[in-house]
């Protein structure tokens, strides 16, 4: 009877040892124990080896974030918020061009030093000022139609003007839907020219509006030339 004991002892030995060790509580690596909890380091794990799945929700924290490390790719479109952005630190080479619109600036927050007025248009709607044109009347100015320089056309378009015979001239405000015009004589033009005024109508030919500009002379009502300022309203 030992005998068949002993035999059986010796044939299953490697199966008694591993149930004993299985009851004991050790476990075992590899290459050797684990001695406890928090005994699993950096270079225990193979690279690559750690997924998504086996990191906890909320674990990752700022800390363990290399710098820079973070890429534009890895953040959800819509994620970031202002209050991620540190305050300052966005410059104009951050927004995309015409990415803005005026409901994206705060009320009353842009200056005069914020905005380039040649940029800026009146319009051409009722109750504006359509159109302005400050004209040298003399002499010399050519009887073909030649550039205004110092103008305005609220469609973007060019004005244009003609000395027709002495003191009368024609204004074109080329594309402008205005069909009332108000002159002044600019008295710093000559001497006495104080007491001269402006008389406007409007005039269609060949379906071009033309304004029909008198500069008259305050002494006998005579035209005269002298410059003058027509705003088309």
């Amino acid at each position: 009877m030992l005998a068949k004991i002993r035999n059986h002892v010796r044939g299953n030995v490697v199966g008694y040892l591993a149930l004993l060790l299985a009851l004991s509580g050790t476990a075992y690596a590899v290459d050797g124990p684990l001695a406890g909890r928090d005994t699993v380091g950096s270079a225990d794990i193979i690279d690559q080896e750690v997924k998504a799945a086996d990191i906890g929700n909320g674990e990752v924290r700022r800390d363990e974030i290399a710098a820079e490390a973070v890429k534009s790719e890895e953040i959800g479109n819509g994620e970031v918020t202002s209050a991620d952005v540190l305050d300052g630190s966005l410059t104009g080479a951050d927004v995309a061009f015409s990415s803005l619109t005026g409901a994206d600036v705060a009320s009353n927050s842009l200056t005069g030093g914020d905005i380039d007025e040649s940029s800026l248009t009146l319009g051409c709607s009722e109750g504006t000022v359509k159109g302005f044109a400050e004209v040298p009347g003399k002499g010399s100015f050519s009887s073909d139609f030649q550039l205004v320089q110092n103008s305005y056309n609220c469609v973007g378009e060019v004005v244009v003007a003609r000395r027709a015979a002495e003191g009368l001239y024609w204004v074109d405000f080329v594309g402008n839907p205005s069909n009332l015009g108000v002159g002044s004589v600019d008295y710093s033009s000559r001497s006495g020219a104080e007491d001269d005024f402006v008389t406007v109508h409007s005039e269609t030919v060949d379906g071009n509006r033309f304004f029909i500009v008198q500069v008259h002379d305050a002494d006998d009502g005579d035209l005269d030339d002298d410059r003058f300022t027509l705003m088309a309203l």
